[in-house]
């Protein structure tokens, strides 16, 4: 009798287990280059081509980031709006041409500011978060 439920036990328990294992599922789309549309295996999907939007140009977001990062007395901080987002334009053009962040210089109310600067970095941060399409 002792064996009996010993066993019976063990089949419990197995089953029990058994509910608990996770199963990898693998699921491959293969696309031919040049393909566009929406492609589906299985529970993945996957659009491919024109239907992707560029997220919006934010200019509020891009403002406040920008004075926001900049360092305390900065002409960022004391920049008209246009003037600011002049610069963050200017600096949305050098990131589009793929010049490194840190080389990018821009003019902010007839000052121009040195590469590198930290005036400069808030405009690119603020620019590429927001402004940049």
């Amino acid at each position: 009798m002792k064996r009996s439920l010993a066993l019976a036990a063990s089949v419990v328990a197995l089953v029990l287990l058994a509910g608990c294992a996770s199963e990898t599922t693998v699921e491959t789309i293969t696309i031919t280059p040049g393909q566009t549309g929406t492609f589906t295996s299985g529970d993945s999907t996957i659009v491919v081509g024109g239907d992707a939007t560029d997220a919006p140009r934010d200019e509020a977001a891009y403002l406040s980031i920008a004075r926001d990062e900049a360092p305390e007395g900065s002409v960022v901080e004391t920049a008209s709006d246009a003037d600011l987002l002049a610069a963050g334009q200017a600096a949305c053009d050098q990131l589009a041409q793929d010049v490194d962040d840190e080389k990018i210089s821009v003019t902010v109310a007839g000052k121009a500011l040195a590469a590198g600067g930290d005036d400069v970095f808030a405009i690119v941060d603020a620019a590429s978060l927001s402004l940049c399409a």
